[in-house]
């Protein structure tokens, strides 16, 4: 597991190179339509269609508009287990916030995403929590 320096260093280097990421990334893009606004590590993105990519490094994922535009760079934990797992988003939701929490991919492996400062904020005033599972179909 990479130390958070090293990740950030390495975040700070991919987004230092420009917003054309996706030559990079891996296949088994993830693509899915979340009907809710929702926060992941502090930013707030819109409902609408989303493409989720591995980046080259493991603890890199790379969130982002389909037709490129609105990428970020999320720096995250990767997860493993033990039995085959179907493609997912996982968010908690307080009231009616939702925070992106883990991110399982084609190859059974998840990878989480920190909580942010927020989230945090939520979780010390709210004891209740829902987790929500979005389906993804891969392309």
């Amino acid at each position: 597991m990479m130390n958070p320096f090293h990740a950030a260093m390495v975040a700070g280097i991919v987004l230092g190179l420009g917003g054309d990421i996706a030559p990079a990334q891996l296949p088994g893009r993830l693509v899915t339509d979340v009907p809710f606004e929702f926060v992941a590590v502090d930013k707030m993105y819109p409902a609408g269609e989303y493409e989720v990519s591995r980046a080259l490094h493991r603890g890199l994922i790379v969130i982002g508009k389909p037709d490129g535009s609105e990428r970020t760079v999320l720096i995250v934990t990767q997860l493993a287990s033990n039995r085959h797992e179907i493609p997912r988003l996982v968010f908690r939701r307080y009231g009616p916030r939702y925070y992106l929490s883990q991110i399982w991919c084609d190859d059974d492996t998840g990878r989480q995403l920190p909580v942010g400062r927020d989230e945090k904020e939520v979780r010390s005033t709210r004891t209740e929590q829902e987790p929500m599972v979005v389906a993804v179909r891969m392309r």
